[in-house]
């Protein structure tokens, strides 16, 4: 699945000047078109300003990679699949940062 159809899709909305009664046209974009997860559930950026964006599978596994559009790779931030149970509502189900 693509990361962009489930967790992170750029929405756009263009309102009409003339009346907001109308309803919004959103556009879905794909922000990183090169990469592709398996059942994401979280995507973050450690807040620290190094750029860089990571995201969260379910089944265990956490990747990076660079907060930029041509980005075509992810590196393994964390893995601990052989420790996690997944189906359902199981599973890796989100990552914190510390703040400092």
């Amino acid at each position: 699945m693509r990361l962009s159809s489930i967790l992170i899709a750029t929405a756009v909305i263009a309102l009409s000047s003339s009346t907001c009664a109308q309803k919004p046209e959103v556009l879905l974009v794909d922000p990183f078109p090169n990469l592709s997860f398996i059942q994401p559930v979280e995507l973050m950026d450690a807040g620290d300003g190094t750029n860089i964006l990571y995201v969260a599978e379910q089944a265990g596994r956490i990747l990076s990679f660079e907060n930029d559009e041509k980005t075509n790779s992810s590196t393994v931030f964390l893995d601990i699949r052989a420790q996690v149970a997944t189906g359902g509502e199981m599973g890796l189900l989100g990552l914190e940062f510390d703040p400092d």
